[in-house]
This record gives C-alpha cells, sequence and structure tokens, in this order.
C-alpha cells in the first residue's frame, strides 16, 4: 500500500521503510506474516522529520492568516481547528482524511503533538 501511494516499487518502498526504522523513526508491530509500521513518537529524530516534511509541502501553498492553532488546506478549502477541537476530532476518520491528504499550512508542532498524545 505504501508504494503505491508514493508510486515506488515494492521493493523500494521495503527498503525505505527499513531504513527509516533503523533511524528510529518508524516502528513494526508483526501482525501474522505481515508488518506493520508506525511512527515512533518516543524519537525526537521523528519529530524533527515530520516537522521538516510538513513544512515542506506548506511552502508550496499560499499563506493564511487564521486564528486557529491548525490550517489544512484540503480540497481547495482551507479547514482550522483550534488544539481542543482538534484532539476531539481526531480519530474520526474525515479527519484523519483531511490530514493525510491534505496540505497542513501552519500548525505542525501542534498537529504532532495531538498525534502523538492520540495514540
Amino acid at each position: 500500500m505504501v508504494a503505491k501511494e508514493c508510486h515506488l516499487s515494492p521493493n523500494g518502498a521495503y527498503k525505505i521503510l527499513k531504513k527509516l526504522e533503523k533511524e528510529n523513526i518508524l516502528i513494526h508491530k508483526k501482525i501474522a506474516n505481515v508488518k506493520s509500521f508506525s511512527l515512533n513518537f518516543e524519537s525526537e529524530k521523528t519529530a524533527l522529520v515530520l516537522q521538516l516534511a510538513l513544512i515542506m509541502d506548506a511552502q508550496r501553498a499560499p499563506k493564511v492568516a487564521t486564528a486557529a492553532d491548525i490550517s489544512i488546506l484540503y480540497n481547495s478549502k482551507i479547514i482550522s481547528y483550534t488544539t481542543q477541537e482538534l484532539e476531539e476530532k481526531i480519530p474520526e476518520p474525515k479527519v484523519i482524511n483531511q490530514i493525510a491528504s491534505g496540505i497542513i499550512l501552519s500548525g505542525h508542532k501542534i498537529l504532532i503533538e495531538v498525534c502523538k498524545n492520540a495514540k
């Protein structure tokens, strides 16, 4: 699934996942004969890599002024959340899709903290 989403070969995606695991950015859980990877929020390096990726993504988007803590560009709309709203709504598939598919315009550090605490 990762390979398809990133337009990579399965072997290429697996090598990248293994490298990220070696760097302690990802951890895996073995479920039957499948490795399920997730972010290692215990590692400081993970937070730094996520911030860098989110900031690079946001640089391609328009600048916005908003009173919200977190702003996401999703389907040509700007969606804003306060920290408390996001903490309450993070388990909802709709919100997870907005975060995964959208561009985080502001609140990168807050978003990472909320995700870290939601696991």
